[in-house]
C-alpha cells in the first residue's frame, strides 16, 4: 500500500482510499501518507434533500459529486479530508 501511495505522490498525483469503514482501515491509510479517504466511518448514504446541511456540518469533506442516477434518486460521492 504505500509503494503504490508513493508512487502516486512522485506522479504529483492525491490517493483516495476506498471503503474505508473502520477506525483500524483509516490508522492504517493515514500512516501510509494518503490523502482523503471515502467509506461507511464517517458517513453512511446521505438522501439528497439532506446534502447541504451535511456538508456545512461536516468541514472534513473536499469533494462532493453526483456519481449516477436511478430514478428519483441520485448516487453522491463524498471524499474526506485526513
Amino acid at each position: 500500500m504505500k509503494t503504490i501511495i508513493a508512487l502516486a505522490h512522485s506522479l504529483e498525483l492525491k490517493c483516495i482510499a476506498e471503503g474505508v469503514e473502520t477506525e483500524e482501515r483509516l490508522i492504517s491509510f493515514r500512516g501510509c501518507e494518503c490523502d482523503n479517504f471515502r467509506g461507511y466511518l464517517l458517513s453512511q448514504p446521505v438522501l439528497g434533500e439532506q446534502i447541504p446541511d451535511f456538508l456545512t456540518t461536516n468541514p472534513r469533506v473536499v469533494t462532493c459529486h453526483r456519481t449516477r442516477e436511478v430514478g428519483s434518486v441520485a448516487s453522491v460521492s463524498l471524499t474526506y479530508k485526513f
